[in-house]
C-alpha cells in the first residue's frame, strides 16, 4: 500500500489553532462563514513571526518575545534519567491580574478560566464562563453578569447553542442612594478556587464599599453574591416588567418566626424545620392568584410599556426573534393608554415602580420572558424600576444575596424551599478505588497495572450558612445520574436545562457516582482471527518496507506523535501475531525516532536552523511543557505555546513512549524525567511530587466528566473540545505508560481520566436517537456531535463539515481502547449515518468509517479495506485489518440491522 506523507490527522488539521479562533470568537456555529479569512491572515502573521524568529536565531540571539531566565539554565540529560532535558524558557505572555490568588502551575484548561483570560482586543473575562446551570461573565466592567442562556437555545440540524445574555447584572449602588443610575466599573480577581467552585472579589470603581464576592458552583441552582456593608443592586440588559416582594414582613410574635440580633445575622427558627417568615407557599398561592392572561398572548408581559398599539390589552407584535409578546397583566379587554402603569394584583402581586418590603423572597419578572427569584438573609426594602432596570437594597447589607431562575411555577417553589439552604464555598473530588486484588500484576501483559475494576468518585460541597435543617441542593448531569452511586434525588426540586440535557437536583453536601474502569490494555481483548493472520503479516512488512512508517520525521510534536504512535502500533501487532523480526524492526526504529525528542535535541523546523529549536521547553511562569515555537506564536501548533491541545499532542507520544520503554526498558531508565514530565503535563495525579512544576490533570473537568481541548484563548462558547477520541488516547497512553514505569499513582489516576472520558464521549459526542441530551431537530438525524462547548455543540470540525470528519475526528485513533469507546448498540445506529448519506468518502477518511462498520460486520468491513490505499498518517493497513480481525460477533439484532446496509458508501479512489 501507498502511505501518504500526511493524512487528515495533519493535512486536513493545517486549519488554523484548531480549539479556538484567535479573536476570540470561539464559538463554531457563529464563525464558520469567517473562519477561512480569518485562518489566511493568521496564516500570514504566523509566517512573519517565524521569519523573525529565523533571523533571530541565525544570529545567535534570543527569538522576539522569548525570555530566557538566567537562574535556570539549561538542563542535560544525566544517564540515570533523573535530570529533564528542557530548557527553561518564559513564556510572553503572563497572567493576568484576574488569575488572582491562584498561581503558577496554572489551571490552563479550567471551566473558568475565560475570567481570567484576555488578549490584546479583550479584557479577561469578556467571554461568558460556564458553571452550569448558568453562564457568567464581567463585560467592560459592567459587573457580575448572569446569563440563563437555555431560555435562548437556537437549533437546527447542525447546530444547538445556548446564548448568552446579561439577564441579571448583579453590582453596587454607586456613591449612595443618589448615585443609582451613575455609570460603575467593576475589576474582578479570583480570590478561591476548587475543585468545585470559584469565588471572585468584585471592585467598583468607587473604593470600598462597592465591594462583594461572587460564589459561583458546578451545578448550584443560585448564584451566590456576599456584602459586607455595600448596598446590593441588580439590573439587566433587558428592563424589569414587574418585582414582587413574595414573604410578607416579619412578625415579632409570629410563631416560626426568625429573630434578627443583628444586621447579617440570622438565627434558627423557634418553630423548627425550615421556619422562618418566608413562606414557600406564597409564592404558588401569589402565581395562582394572578389573573389570567389573554390565551393568544405568551411569554412576556407589560406590553404597555413597549408599544403604544397594544395599550387595548392585545397581544404584542412578534419580535425579531420570533417570541410573541403577551399583553400586559390586567383580565383580557380592561382599557389601557399607551404610557401608563399598568394595572397589577394588589398585595402580594407586583407592585409599581417604587419602594417595597421590607423582604427576604423577591420575584423579579425580566421583559426578556424571564423569571428570576432573589433571596437575602434578612428582610429588607427595595427600590426598583422597569427603565432603567434597577432593584436596589435601600440600606448597607452584609449577607448573602441569591438569585436564581425560576422555570415554572413548580421550579419557583422549589427555590422557595431551598432559599434559606447553605451555599458551597469550596468542594473537592474524591476517589476511592474498588477493593482490588493484592496480587502483583508486573508480569500480566494484558493491563496497565491497575488491579480495580473502578472506583467511587464523590463530589463533595464545603458549605456556609443556611438555616437549622436547611439541606443544600445541588444539580447532576446526565452521565452523572446514569452512574451514580449514592447520594439523594430531590424529586421536588428546581428543574434547569443545560447543553447537556436537563440538570437532575440532588440533596445533602455529596453525592457519588461509580466509574468502572475501561480495559486498558496493550492488546485486544481477544486474539486476531487465525484466517487474517496471514494477512496481517503480509501487510505488516509491506508498511515497515515504506520508509514514511519505519522514519517519523514530523518537526512538530503532534505530527511527530501520530507518526511514532503509528509505528508503535506495528510493534504491537507484530508482537502479538508473532513476527519477532518486523517486531524488533519496528522497536528499534521507533526508539531511535523517540531519542532526539527526549533529549531536546529534535530536528528543527525549518532548514539551517539549530539542533534543538523544535524543541518542547518547560515554561515556569505558566507551568508546562511547550514547543519552543508555540512560545512565540500564539498560531504554532495548533496553540501549544497556550495550553492547547496538549492531551491531543502529547497523547500519542505518551503511547509510543509507552511501547518504545515495553520492547526495551533502558529508554525509559535513560529519560525518565523526560518521559514523566510529559505525561504529567496532561494526567498528572493529585498530591504528586510534579505538584509545583505541573497542574492537576490539565485538561480534565472532572464535573462534565470530559476534558476541554481549549487553552488560553478567550472562547464566546466558554471552552471547547472536538477530537473525544484523542482525549481518550491521551489518558490510554499516560496509563500505559504508567504501568512500563512502574508507577502506581499515575496508573491510577490515569485509568480513571480514561473512564470518565470514555463515559462522557459516549453521552455528549454520540447521539442515538432516544439519548435524552440534544434537542429535536439538531438530535434527529445527528449521530455524532464534531465539536461541544461548553455552550454549544456543532455537526462540524475546526476544518469541515463533511460526516467522515465529524465522525472520523472522533473515532482516531484506531486502539484497542477504541473498543470501549464504540459500543455496538451506538454504532448500530452511528454507521447508517455515514453509510447511507455519503456517496463519496474523503478517501483520507475511509478507514474511520471502516472502523465504525467493523463493529457491526466485520467481514464487510474487511472486504472494504481492500479498496483503500491512502490512510492517515496516524493509521496503516495493518492497524486497521487487526481491528477487524480482532472484533467480536456483534449481538444477532446487531447483525440483522448491519444486514441491511450496503458497503458501496466507502469509495476509494478511482472506484465508482
Amino acid at each position: 500500500t501507498m502511505q501518504p506523507t500526511s493524512g487528515p490527522g495533519l493535512d486536513a488539521r493545517e486549519r488554523g489553532s484548531r480549539e479556538r479562533l484567535l479573536d476570540g470568537s470561539g464559538s463554531l456555529p457563529l464563525v464558520a462563514a469567517s473562519r477561512l479569512a480569518k485562518w489566511v491572515v493568521a496564516g500570514f502573521i504566523s509566517l512573519g513571526v517565524a521569519a523573525l524568529l529565523v533571523i533571530a536565531i541565525l544570529a545567535g540571539s534570543a527569538p522576539p518575545g522569548e525570555q530566557r531566565t538566567s537562574a535556570m539554565p539549561r538542563l542535560a540529560a544525566s544517564l540515570d534519567g533523573d535530570m529533564p532535558p528542557w530548557e527553561h524558557v518564559e513564556n510572553p505572555y503572563k497572567p493576568s491580574g484576574e488569575w488572582g490568588v491562584v498561581g503558577a502551575p496554572y489551571p490552563t484548561g479550567a471551566w473558568w478560566a475565560n475570567l481570567a483570560v484576555g488578549d490584546g482586543n479583550q479584557r479577561p473575562g469578556t467571554q461568558p464562563a460556564v458553571a452550569l446551570p448558568y453562564a457568567v461573565r464581567n463585560l467592560n466592567g459592567r459587573g457580575l453578569e448572569i446569563s440563563y442562556s437555555p431560555t435562548r437555545r437556537h437549533v437546527t440540524p447542525t447546530i444547538q447553542g445556548d446564548y448568552f445574555a446579561a439577564d441579571l447584572i448583579v453590582g453596587t449602588l454607586p456613591g449612595g442612594y443618589g448615585g443609582r443610575f451613575a455609570p460603575q466599573s467593576y475589576s474582578h480577581r479570583v480570590s478561591n478556587a476548587s475543585a468545585l467552585t470559584l469565588a471572585l472579589d468584585f471592585a467598583g470603581s468607587g473604593g470600598k464599599n462597592e465591594t462583594f464576592i461572587a460564589r459561583l458552583a458546578r451545578g448550584a441552582p443560585w448564584i451566590v453574591a456576599e456584602f459586607s456593608g455595600a448596598m446590593p443592586k441588580l439590573t439587566t440588559e433587558f428592563s424589569f416588567l414587574s418585582v414582587r416582594a413574595i414573604s410578607p414582613p416579619p412578625r415579632p410574635d409570629a410563631e416560626g418566626d426568625e429573630e434578627i440580633e443583628e444586621e447579617g445575622k440570622v438565627h434558627g427558627s423557634r418553630g423548627g424545620g425550615n421556619g422562618g417568615s418566608f413562606r414557600a407557599s406564597s409564592l404558588v398561592a401569589a402565581a395562582q392568584s394572578a389573573p389570567a392572561l389573554d390565551p393568544r398572548c405568551s411569554a412576556h408581559s407589560d406590553c404597555a410599556v413597549l408599544a403604544p398599539s397594544v395599550a387595548d390589552g392585545h397581544c404584542c407584535p412578534i419580535t425579531a426573534n420570533n417570541v410573541m409578546l403577551e399583553c400586559c397583566q390586567a383580565p383580557a379587554g380592561t382599557p389601557k393608554q399607551p404610557g401608563t402603569t399598568p394595572v397589577r394584583p394588589a398585595g402580594d402581586g407586583p407592585a409599581a415602580e417604587g419602594d417595597l418590603g421590607p423582604s427576604e423572597l423577591f420575584e423579579i419578572k425580566v421583559q426578556n420572558g424571564q423569571i428570576w427569584i432573589v433571596a437575602l438573609d434578612r428582610p429588607v426594602k427595595v427600590s426598583w424600576g422597569a427603565k432603567p432596570a434597577h432593584f436596589t437594597l435601600l440600606e448597607g447589607y452584609s449577607g448573602a444575596l441569591k438569585v436564581a431562575f425560576a422555570k415554572d411555577n413548580d421550579s419557583a417553589a422549589a427555590l422557595a424551599k431551598t432559599a434559606k439552604a447553605p451555599y458551597a464555598v469550596g468542594g473537592r473530588v474524591r476517589v476511592e478505588e474498588d477493593a482490588a486484588d493484592d496480587s502483583d500484576n508486573d508480569d500480566d501483559d494484558d493491563g496497565a497495572g491497575v488491579d480495580a475494576a473502578g472506583a467511587t468518585v464523590t463530589y463533595e460541597w464545603e458549605l456556609k450558612g443556611g438555616a437549622e435543617g436547611a439541606e443544600y441542593v445541588s444539580l447532576a448531569l446526565p452521565h452523572h445520574v446514569s452512574a451514580l452511586s449514592a447520594g439523594a434525588v430531590d424529586e421536588s426540586g428546581p428543574s434547569f436545562d443545560s447543553m447537556k440535557g436537563p440538570l437532575t437536583a440532588m440533596r445533602g453536601a455529596s453525592w457519588a457516582v461509580h466509574e468502572t474502569y475501561p480495559d486498558a490494555s496493550w492488546f485486544a481483548p481477544r486474539p486476531p482471527a487465525e484466517e487474517l493472520r496471514p494477512v496481517i503479516k503480509e501487510s505488516l512488512r509491506a508498511d515497515l518496507a515504506q520508509t514514511l512508517v519505519i522514519s517519523p520525521d514530523a518537526k512538530d510534536i503532534y505530527g511527530f506523535g501520530k507518526q511514532a504512535a503509528r509505528l508503535a502500533r506495528l510493534a504491537l501487532i507484530a508482537e502479538e501475531i508473532g513476527d519477532r523480526a518486523s517486531q524488533r524492526t519496528a522497536a528499534s526504529a521507533l526508539t531511535l525516532a523517540l531519542e532526539p525528542w527526549l533529549t531536546a535535541t529534535n530536528p528543527a523546523p525549518w532548514p539551517f536552523a539549530p539542533v534543538g529549536s523544535g524543541a518542547l521547553v518547560y515554561d515556569p511562569v505558566w507551568g508546562g511543557l511547550v514547543s519552543r515555537q508555540g512560545i512565540v506564536d500564539t498560531a504554532a501548533d495548533f496553540g501549544n505555546g497556550r495550553y492547547n491541545d496538549h492531551h491531543f499532542q502529547y497523547g500519542y507520544s505518551l503511547y509510543a513512549i509507552a511501547v518504545a520503554c515495553r520492547n526495551d526498558p533502558s529508554v525509559c531508565a535513560r529519560h525518565r524525567a523526560a518521559v514523566s514530565d510529559l505525561a504529567r503535563d496532561v494526567a498528572m495525579p493529585p498530591g504528586d511530587a510534579a505538584a509545583d512544576r505541573f497542574p492537576v490533570a490539565r485538561h480534565k473537568d472532572l464535573y462534565d466528566g470530559h476534558s476541554w481541548a481549549s487553552g488560553l484563548f478567550p472562547m464566546a462558547n466558554g471552552r471547547s473540545q472536538e477530537s473525544s477520541s484523542e482525549a481518550v488516547n491521551a489518558y490510554y497512553g499516560a496509563a500505559l505508560l504508567a504501568e512500563v514505569l512502574g508507577d502506581k499513582a499515575l496508573g491510577r489516576w490515569a485509568r480513571l481520566l480514561l473512564a470518565t472520558e470514555v463515559r462522557s464521549a459516549q453521552w455528549y459526542w454520540h447521539v442515538p436517537k432516544h439519548g435524552g441530551v440534544y434537542d429535536a431537530p439538531f438530535a434527529e438525524d445527528s449521530r455524532m456531535v464534531g465539536v461541544v462547548g461548553a455552550s454549544d455543540a456543532s455537526v462540524a470540525t475546526w476544518f469541515g463539515g463533511k460526516l467522515e470528519y465529524v465522525h472520523g475526528i472522533n473515532i482516531m485513533p484506531v486502539t484497542p481502547a477504541t473498543e470501549a469507546l464504540l459500543d455496538a448498540a451506538y454504532v448500530k445506529e452511528e454507521y447508517p449515518c455515514l453509510a447511507m448519506t455519503q456517496s463519496h468518502i474523503d478517501p483520507a477518511w475511509a478507514a474511520f468509517v471502516v472502523a465504525s462498520h467493523a463493529v457491526l460486520d466485520p467481514e464487510g468491513a474487511k472486504r472494504e479495506l481492500d479498496t483503500i490505499s491512502v490512510y492517515d498518517n496516524g493509521n496503516t493497513r495493518t492497524n486497521m485489518l487487526y481491528w477487524v480481525a480482532t472484533r467480536p460477533p456483534p449481538p444477532a439484532p446487531v447483525i440483522a440491522a448491519a444486514a441491511l446496509l450496503t458497503s458501496a458508501a466507502v469509495h476509494a479512489p478511482g472506484s465508482a
